[in-house]
């Protein structure tokens, strides 16, 4: 199923709220990059229905209530891991450098 590409411990908004299971991530994370709900049903094999289901409960989680607010809140979570994950390579690399 094309969804499994956004699912999984590799997947790209994973540890990014970690209280969003797979799929409401996947599909705020879809919504975040400009699919509209048919869009995004379609890409993980799944019924707008299910879609609209996945971001009620990803909207309630992340304390939001428009599709803008809650990509806004995702990307700077994202945003966030992606500082974090740069400024400890940077601390390896000085390791491996200095050592």
């Amino acid at each position: 199923m094309a969804g499994d590409l956004y699912t999984g411990p590799d997947a790209p908004g994973e540890g990014v709220y970690p209280d969003l299971v797979g799929q409401q991530r996947a599909v705020i994370e879809l919504l975040a990059e400009g699919l509209d709900p048919l869009q995004t049903a379609r890409f993980l094999g799944i019924s707008k229905r299910t879609v609209e289901t996945h971001r009620r409960l990803a909207f309630a989680k992340l304390g939001v209530n428009k599709a803008s607010t809650a990509a806004v809140v995702f990307l700077k979570a994202r945003l966030k891991r992606v500082e974090e994950e740069n400024a400890r390579l940077r601390r390896l690399l000085a390791e491996l450098q200095a050592g």
